[in-house]
């Protein structure tokens, strides 16, 4: 599996990103996942501004999120030639959600913004969690690419 990666970083949070970090958690989510194509998606860390636009703009929900994933393949299913690179989509995630959401679980930015990239990539990847089962496959598959991760 190939996985290209495009990140981009408002320049407020650019010192406090490990972009290695943020390669490496896409890349065991789609392992995790079990996915065998070519891969490519955009990562974007942002604030909370231009969130909010987007969650307003695109979701209806006017206040910012901590992720928003947009697939560009929601609800298709098709098959790919193997040898084919598919774009899955963008994450977009909120770096001040983030660092707020850290203190309230009682860990590390840098652990909040590994679940954050996991969970907005398992969305790209058509995952969700509109009921319980889903949730905790979700969430099953988070604690494993974290836990990874860490060790």
């Amino acid at each position: 599996m190939n996985c290209l990666i495009s990140i981009q970083i408002d320049d407020q949070f650019h010192d406090k990103i490990d972009n290695a970090l943020l390669e490496k958690t896409v890349k065991t989510t789609l392992e995790i996942a079990k996915t065998a194509n070519s891969f490519e998606l955009g990562l974007v860390i942002t604030d909370d501004a231009s969130i909010h636009k987007m969650n307003r703009e695109y979701r209806g929900i006017d206040s910012p999120t901590d992720v928003i994933s947009f697939a560009l393949l929601e609800g298709e299913d098709f098959v790919m030639p193997p040898d084919q690179t598919l774009h899955l989509g963008e994450v977009v995630i909120s770096y001040p959600r983030a660092i707020e959401q850290a203190k309230e679980q009682k860990h590390t930015v840098q652990r909040e913004v590994m679940w954050l990239v996991t969970h907005g990539v398992l969305h790209l990847l058509g995952y969700d969690h509109e009921n319980d089962e889903d949730r905790q496959q979700m969430q099953d598959i988070e604690t494993v690419v974290i836990k990874r991760i860490e060790d």
